[in-house]
Formats: C-alpha cells, sequence, structure tokens
C-alpha cells in the first residue's frame, strides 16, 4: 500500500513483481532470483561493470518504452505517427519527420497538405 501512494514510475525486482507492475501498469526491471517469466532470465548479467551497464540499458529502455506507450504519437519506419486522440480529424492518417536544427517535414493527408520547415 505504502509503495502504490508513492506512483512509482518503475519497479525493480524479481518476476514476482510481476502482479505489482501490471496492477500499477508500470515497467518491471527483473533483477535477482527468481526470473522464471523470461526465456533466458538466469543468463541476465547483474554484478560487476556489464552487469551494471546491462541494468542501465534495461532501465532507460523501459521508461522509453512506457513514453511510447502513454504517448498519443507513434514512431514507424523513421517518422513519427499521428495515432491515439491525435489521429482524428485533420490529424488521422498524418505523419512527421524531424531533423536537426528545427528541420521537419508533416504530410497532413486530409487536408492535402504538406508542410515543411528547413531551419530556425
Amino acid at each position: 500500500e505504502e509503495a502504490e501512494d508513492l506512483a512509482p514510475d518503475l519497479l525493480v525486482g524479481h518476476s514476482k513483481g510481476f502482479h505489482l507492475a501490471k496492477r500499477w501498469k508500470i515497467p518491471l526491471i527483473r533483477v535477482g532470483f527468481p526470473i522464471h517469466d523470461r526465456f533466458g532470465g538466469q543468463r541476465i548479467l547483474h554484478l560487476g561493470y556489464r552487469g551494471a551497464q546491462s541494468l542501465l540499458d534495461r532501465i532507460v529502455n523501459a521508461v522509453l518504452e512506457k513514453k511510447q506507450m502513454d504517448s498519443p504519437v507513434g514512431y514507424g519506419y523513421l517518422w513519427w505517427i499521428f495515432d491515439g486522440a491525435w489521429g482524428q480529424g485533420p490529424y488521422e492518417g498524418a505523419y512527421t519527420g524531424m531533423g536537426a536544427g528545427g528541420r521537419y517535414i508533416t504530410v497532413l493527408s486530409k487536408l492535402d497538405l504538406v508542410a515543411a520547415r528547413s531551419a530556425k
């Protein structure tokens, strides 16, 4: 109960924490023992330099995945895709590509419109 009241962004623990992560709709970073709900769980590195690198990678990727899953904008084939709540009305089927220095190109198919910005 106390942990839930803190509204964590992620949970770090073994496989038995899955039910909490699912209930709270947050990622579970699996570490320790047992990891019985993942193929190859026994080979996940936890110790030393490589283990620390692996853990950091898993934490960052879990946060990125959660952010992507919660975002109304998706990503596919190197384009940002307007889906979810944003993919309605004139934004239905819309997509955009973003580059360095504020450059972008956006396609609004419903409006037969392409907008581009070459620099700031």
